[in-house]
């Protein structure tokens, strides 16, 4: 948000926009890290500490898609308060045009 004319606010929808897109593509990079982080590992060679491994890589991927659900569920919530402030303005401007009898400023 910035302040305009020290009267108001005014909502960047470009702004929230990317930011939803960024945070999309954070919880892509996280879910595809937890794919990386827990499907390659050789618990063999680790001998004596496989069991320990074993718990820590489980509790790792369950908090991991813990992480990626709530940052793709925000993603789609600023995506969404964007549409919202984009109808808003929509409506507005068509009252004002609507009051103005048509015309466009």
């Amino acid at each position: 948000m910035a302040q305009q004319d020290g009267a108001g606010f005014e909502v960047s929808t470009a702004g929230l926009h990317s930011a939803s897109g960024q945070l999309r593509q954070c919880s892509e990079d996280v879910s595809t890290a937890a794919r990386e982080f827990t499907g390659h590992q050789d618990t063999a060679a680790l001998g004596g500490v496989a069991d320990a491994w074993d718990g820590f890589s489980r509790e790792w991927a369950r908090q991991s898609a813990i992480v990626q659900r709530a940052v793709a569920d925000l993603a789609g919530k600023v995506s969404s308060t964007a549409a919202t402030y984009q109808d808003a303005e929509r409506r507005s401007h068509a009252t004002v045009r609507n009051a103005l009898g048509g015309q466009s400023r």
